[in-house]
């Protein structure tokens, strides 16, 4: 899966897996996360709000380190 480059000061890039319900977010770190419980409306919301850190950081939740 290929993630989306995205305007941000600390987020890289994010992607979604609709079959998994699983938003996948690149830190600038090189960190990666999976956020599962997504929906494809929440993502949308996500690639078009104006700052993607404010967003994130308000969502409750688990977040699962991916390892390198």
């Amino acid at each position: 899966m290929e993630l989306t480059s995205v305007e941000s000061s600390h987020v890289a890039a994010i992607g979604y897996l609709e079959s998994d319900q699983v938003l996948l977010v690149r830190y600038k770190d090189g960190s990666l996360y999976a956020l599962p419980g997504w929906n494809s409306v929440a993502y949308d919301q996500l690639l078009h709000a104006s700052s993607k850190g404010k967003a994130l950081a308000a969502c409750a939740g688990p977040r699962i380190k991916i390892p390198r």
